[in-house]
């Protein structure tokens, strides 16, 4: 395209952790190929991460086309869709995803990534519109059923028991509502430690156990 000489230059758009424009950068035609590498590590470095390099267990309140083409962002969660992704991603054991966003409108998209899910989640599945996504991206693992548990306590607790040789009482667990807010997250007891160690995390409430209403929902 840049060879018919049709084109004089472009325009990069780079986005900062809440996903609005920190960056637009003018590029000659010529310099698509070197220029745009830099500003793509640029993006990259400007994406909010977990703060912890493994996980036994990776809760997630809501998946979402509007939170992520792959409804929970790879980069965040260390899962991807296809051989292609990777780098400095964390490790999670097990993941578990609860639900899904309004806005998502049905499409589960990224449902494959999760190990556990909710049956209210499973319930809200547009296979129409999930489907027709796997199908044009080419990414069959992106919309395949993982284990459906009745409700977020069994699903919470099947993920924990599949984590093998672990003590339930220091699994390393963190619960996030979804890939694009991670200012505040929920930690087990055993990610105390190295959370008040991190200059970058505090403490702004103290332990208690997880709340769940009578149908098993978290609170």
């Amino acid at each position: 395209m840049v060879e018919t000489g049709r084109f004089a230059f472009g325009l990069a758009v780079v986005e900062n952790a809440d996903e609005e424009p920190c960056r637009v950068a003018a590029i000659p035609a010529g310099r698509f190929e070197e220029a745009e590498a830099p500003l793509l590590e640029e993006a990259k470095r400007n994406l909010l991460r977990l703060p912890f390099g493994e996980l036994d267990v990776l809760v997630v309140d809501e998946i979402g086309k509007n939170i992520s083409g792959d409804g929970a962002d790879p980069n965040v969660t260390g899962r991807f869709a296809t051989p292609y992704g990777g780098g400095d991603v964390p490790h999670v054991e097990r993941m578990v995803f609860l639900g899904l966003t309004h806005q998502t409108g049905g499409n589960a998209t990224g449902l494959g990534a999760a190990d556990v899910v909710t049956e209210r989640l499973a319930g809200n599945v547009d296979r129409s519109s999930t489907y027709m996504n796997a199908l044009t991206s080419t990414t069959p693992a992106a919309a395949k059923t993982p284990m459906v548990m009745p409700d977020d306590r069994m699903a919470i607790a099947a993920a924990i028991t599949m984590c093998a040789g672990i003590d339930p009482k220091r699994v390393r667990l963190a619960r996030i509502k979804n890939t694009l807010d991670l200012r505040r997250l929920w930690v087990s007891e055993a990610l105390l430690e190295e959370v008040e160690a991190d200059g970058r995390m505090r403490v702004v409430e103290g332990p208690r156990e997880l709340r769940f209403d009578k149908h098993g929902t978290l609170a």
